[in-house]
């Protein structure tokens, strides 16, 4: 079953929104843990508790550690762009051009025998005739 974190955050007796609240989770993260992402912290239990133990200072009431982690987690995929072509990068739509531009040729691809006088004609310069 889904978390429902407004419900969590009301039996907690905190008045953030859930907005709010996935803001200041954020901002905490980006203050205190600057260089690593949301799944570093994660991944290093000892500074997800200290991170926790922050945010509920912040917060000003008793929110639950997996509370304050699955709003974090869920920020991140909230900040996450649309994974459609449109929203990539630049570099990222040119690279997959670039890519497409070398698997390019003139002609229909080789069939087996021409792959296979084409590896011999390698291996013969390679390593030499016997």
């Amino acid at each position: 079953m889904a978390l429902n974190i407004m419900a969590e955050l009301t039996a907690a007796g905190s008045t953030l929104s859930r907005d709010d609240f996935y803001d200041l989770v954020m901002e905490q993260r980006a203050l205190s843990f600057p260089n690593w992402t949301e799944d570093e912290l994660a991944c290093h239990p000892g500074d997800a508790l200290r991170f926790c133990e922050t945010v509920r200072q912040k917060v000003a009431a008793p929110v639950q550690d997996h509370v304050i982690m699955h709003a974090l987690m869920n920020a991140r995929k909230r900040s996450m762009p649309s994974d459609s072509v449109a929203a990539r990068p630049s570099t990222q739509k040119k690279s997959l051009q670039e890519l497409l531009g070398l698997i390019k040729t003139d002609g229909p691809p080789p069939n087996d025998e021409e792959c296979r006088r084409l590896l011999e004609e390698e291996l013969l310069k390679k390593y030499g005739g016997s």
